[in-house]
């Protein structure tokens, strides 16, 4: 996740205090000409002391007086989506947090790709995107029109280092999906893997989300609004492995099963063993 902030050396010396391990670079905005600094950081993990998460967040900023990081020829972010950052952090209605912090402004959530063609298909066709930039190895593209944060796939043929590559770990997601979904039944969950974003449509009917997923053949889930009420919570699970929640209704009601309530018990679904049967709803201790 790519994040714009107007103070980045602030970070940087909380990461340098608390000796949390990063990656610095810098890069040029093609439209602009404007250095910015980069920071990556590998966000903790919580399932045992020093486990890593799959998350890495990307700062970045326009100047920096404490960063000295390498100079890299592909940008971080593009130019429209590092001006569309600028201007939403202009327009903040506060420069600092409660205790000090700078505003963080989010640009974008970016995927490493085994298959470039095979996540645009299914950005367009499934989560309904629209391309806003792309070449031979790097696509961006928004949701909806209106979003601020774009969404951008990565595609490189130079070996991973890592002791996994990304095709690999893409099919391993994907097959554990496969094991714990019914979604015929509407039933299941994969709690351990559940990777996923999450999108409120407002006024944006589900229906085409739900087509496209089922014509993908990959798996999905319906869950009801907490409380009731007729809009529902729709977990769909791309070929990357990663999952998307998107909230709306459904214009055809046959699209969208009956549901009374919300949620699920994080103690009874998605638990090794039977993931693709829901349990009870409530565990007497």
């Amino acid at each position: 996740m790519a994040v714009l902030t107007a103070d980045i050396d602030h970070y940087v010396n909380a990461f340098n205090s608390g000796n949390v391990p990063y990656f610095a670079s810098t890069f040029n905005d093609p439209a602009t000409q404007t250095e910015y600094q980069s920071v990556l950081v590998q966000v903790p993990g919580s399932l045992a002391p020093g486990a890593k998460s799959l998350v890495n967040i990307n700062l970045l900023g326009a100047s920096s007086t404490k960063l000295k990081g390498a100079k890299v020829v592909s940008p971080h972010a593009t130019s429209s989506a590092l001006a569309a950052a600028h201007q939403h952090l202009s327009a903040a209605p506060r420069q600092l947090s409660a205790d000090g912090k700078p505003v963080l402004v989010k640009v974008h959530r970016s995927f490493a790709s085994s298959d470039l063609s095979r996540d645009v298909t299914y950005f367009e066709n499934v989560l309904q995107g629209h391309k806003e930039y792309a070449d031979d190895s790097v696509y961006g593209g928004k949701m909806i029109t209106s979003d601020t944060v774009f969404f951008r796939y990565v595609h490189t043929t130079t070996p991973t280092q890592g002791p996994v590559s990304i095709a690999a770990w893409e099919e391993y997601q994907v097959n554990l999906h496969e094991g714990c979904f019914d979604s015929a039944n509407n039933q299941g969950f994969d709690r351990l893997a559940d990777n996923h974003f999450g999108h409120a449509l407002g006024n944006v009917a589900l229906d085409a989300y739900i087509k496209g997923q089922k014509a993908s053949g990959y798996p999905y889930r319906f869950y009801g609004q907490p409380g009731g009420g007729s809009r529902a919570f729709f977990y769909m699970y791309a070929p990357n492995g990663w999952g998307c929640q998107v909230i709306g209704s459904c214009t055809d009601s046959s699209l969208c099963p009956s549901i009374q309530d919300g949620g699920y018990g994080f103690c009874t679904q998605g638990i090794k063993g039977h993931c693709s049967v829901d349990g009870a709803s409530h565990v007497a201790i």
